[in-house]
């Protein structure tokens, strides 16, 4: 009985030894997020982060050691955008230089090494928008919201991430949007709609360094206004609207 005590107990020892072994390695990821869309502002913040930090060095071990506050940068680009009214096809334009969209939050992530799966789990607040001209008008209106959203990707890697050092990724997952306030035709909450966006995406990973780097598609379904919104329960401005939205994020990140 004290042999299989003791030896139960060194079992246990070793799988404390193995798990802080792992956390050390950093199959752990985590720390704020940035997201800025449809602009180079990612662009530059990630060439900066990443063009003057080798990883390697003295500042990267600085940045491995406090990455719960450091923040990283994500770039999104809208590439589907449509509304579709009984009119016609409004014009829409989403290009933005006044940083009108755009999204801070926090990550937390980790990479089963002997499991072929991993997760990261995001919540944001994100301030989202675009400028749409109907075919009856002859100027361009803007239209935001604001949305707590949370996120959840599975990350299944397609190499044995034991032997193998670089590791291509899929990358699995969906979010919703929880508005609190719309600004449009009319700045009100119950004008536009609570909804899923599926997200899909590849990566890839080196196991060595934990620099990991991917490309995400996230599509809304859901429309953007609601076909049920009325301020005087006769007129429906938004019936028979529909929408169509995708985008595309740039993610390079350290730590996965």
């Amino acid at each position: 009985m004290k042999n299989k005590l003791l030896i139960i107990i060194i079992l246990l020892l070793e799988c404390m030894v193995v798990t802080k072994a792992q956390i050390s390695r950093g199959e752990w990821t985590y720390g704020p997020v940035i997201s800025t869309t449809n602009n180079f502002y990612g662009n530059i913040a990630e060439s900066l982060f990443f063009g003057n930090i080798p990883i390697l060095s003295k500042d990267a071990s600085y940045l491995w050691r406090n990455r719960w506050w450091i923040p990283y940068s994500y770039s999104r680009y809208t590439v589907l955008q449509k509304i579709n009214t009984p009119c016609g096809n409004a014009s829409v334009k989403w290009w933005d230089w006044r940083l009108a969209n755009y999204s801070v939050g926090y990550h937390c992530g980790y990479m089963l090494k002997f499991f072929p799966l991993g997760f990261e789990i995001k919540v944001d607040y994100e301030r989202k928008g675009m400028r749409a001209k109907l075919p009856q008008e002859s100027e361009y209106i803007t239209y935001s919201k604001q949305m707590i959203v949370p996120s959840v990707v599975l990350k299944i890697p397609l190499r044995n991430y034991v032997k193998k050092r670089l590791i291509p990724v899929l990358e699995i997952g969906g979010s919703y949007d929880f508005s609190f306030h719309s600004k449009g035709n009319y700045n009100d909450r119950k004008s536009i709609n609570d909804g899923f966006t599926g997200i899909l995406g590849i990566g890839c990973g080196n196991s060595e360094n934990h620099v990991a780097v991917s490309v995400r598609y996230e599509h809304d379904f859901y429309n953007y206004f609601n076909q049920n919104f009325t301020e005087n329960g006769k007129n429906y401005p938004y019936h028979g609207w529909k929408t169509k939205s995708g985008c595309l994020d740039f993610i390079f990140i350290v730590g996965f």
